[in-house]
C-alpha cells in the first residue's frame, strides 16, 4: 500500500519494496549487506535494477524488513604478475560511522567520557559541546552499549525503519524518549499520545496527528542527528 502525504509530494507506508532476489532482515542496512556480499555499497545503490528503492527509500542505511534488493554476480578480477617476484594487494574497506547525539530530559550530554561496546570490542572517547558522538564502527556491528555519565544505553544499529513507514514514526519517537508503547506500526492511542507530546514540546500544533510539519520536526530532530552514515571522510 502507497499513500501520500497531502501538500507534500511524499509517500507513507509503502510496505517493502524492491524486486530483488535478497530479502532485508531485521537489523540488516545495505552497508551490512553490501559488507557481506562482497561489494561497495554504492554499487549495489547505484544499480538500475534498484532504482526504486534508492529514489523512495533514500538512504542506504534505512531500509524496510522486507525489501529486496538486487545483488549481481561478482567478478573473478585477473592480474598479471611474475612468478618470481613478490607482489602486494591492497584490500578496499568501506568504513561506517555512528552519529549519535546523546540527550538527558531534552539536554545534551556535552562533553562526557563515554564507553561503547560494539559486538565485543570497546572504544572509548568523548562527546561535543552538542553532545554528539562520532566514531567509526564495522559495518557488520549489530548491537551495542553505551555508558555515559552514569547513564545505559542499548543500542540495535540498522535496526531503524525508514521515516516514511508508521513504524519507522514509532521508532523515531522511543528514541526521543516521547513513546513507550509498543513499537507494533499502528497509529493508535498511545502513538498519538507521545506525538501530540512531542508537538507541545517541539512548538507545534497540538492534533496528535502526524501532518507534514510534523513529519519534518521528527525527521530533523532524529534523523540529522542519529545516524549511521558511510565514513566520507575516508578512501575507500
Amino acid at each position: 500500500m502507497q499513500t501520500t502525504s497531502e501538500g507534500t509530494g511524499r509517500t507513507r507506508n509503502t510496505g517493502p519494496l524492491g524486486s530483488g532476489w535478497r530479502e532485508v532482515q531485521t537489523g540488516e542496512c545495505l552497508l551490512s549487506i553490501a559488507y557481506e556480499t562482497g561489494f561497495f555499497w554504492q554499487t549495489l545503490w547505484n544499480l538500475p535494477e534498484n532504482a526504486t528503492l534508492r529514489d523512495t527509500r533514500q538512504d542506504p542505511g534505512l531500509l524496510l524488513t522486507g525489501d529486496r534488493i538486487l545483488i549481481p554476480e561478482r567478478r573473478i578480477k585477473t592480474v598479471p604478475a611474475s612468478t618470481d617476484a613478490r607482489h602486494r594487494f591492497i584490500k578496499r574497506g568501506v568504513p561506517v560511522k555512528l552519529r549519535l547525539v546523546v540527550e538527558y530530559e531534552d539536554d545534551p550530554v556535552s562533553n562526557a567520557d563515554y564507553v561503547l561496546t560494539l559486538d565485543g570490542s570497546i572504544l572509548q572517547g568523548k562527546t561535543d559541546a552538542q553532545g554528539l558522538l562520532e566514531v567509526s564502527i564495522p559495518a557488520t556491528a549489530s548491537e551495542g552499549l553505551l555508558e555515559i555519565d552514569g547513564l545505559r544505553f542499548a543500542l540495535q544499529l540498522g535496526a531503524l525503519d525508514p521515516s516514511s513507514e508508521d513504524i519507522g514514526t514509532q521508532q523515531r519517537l522511543a528514541n526521543l524518549g516521547f513513546y513507550h508503547g509498543e513499537l507494533d506500526g499502528e497509529i493508535g492511542p498511545v502513538t498519538r499520545e507521545a506525538i501530540e507530546t512531542f508537538q507541545a514540546r517541539t512548538g507545534l500544533a497540538v492534533t496528535g496527528e502526524l501532518d507534514s510539519d510534523t513529519q519534518d520536526k521528527l525527521l530533523h530532530r532524529h534523523d540529522e542527528l542519529h545516524e549511521v552514515l558511510p565514513d566520507e571522510n575516508k578512501e575507500e
